[in-house]
């Protein structure tokens, strides 16, 4: 995931883009405040503001969980 820090969106590496991934982002407090899916490997996240959050990623095989950081 780059970069980290971010500003408006997010590249996820490493994934095939014909892969079904989804999201979860969470708040510092554990509450969910948007899903989706990553298009294009990239996730927009221009409408959220500044702070500490938790990315999950999650396909049929493996989900996992990043700290990210919006400017």
């Amino acid at each position: 995931v780059f970069p980290n820090p971010f500003t408006d969106v997010v590249n996820i590496v490493g994934i095939n883009e014909t892969q079904n991934i989804s999201f979860k982002l969470f708040s510092v407090d554990g509450k969910v405040i948007y899903n989706g899916n990553v298009i294009n490997n990239q996730i927009n996240l221009n409408h959220i503001s500044s702070g500490i959050y938790m990315l999950q990623l999650s396909s049929d095989k493996k989900t996992e969980t990043i700290k990210i950081f919006k400017r």
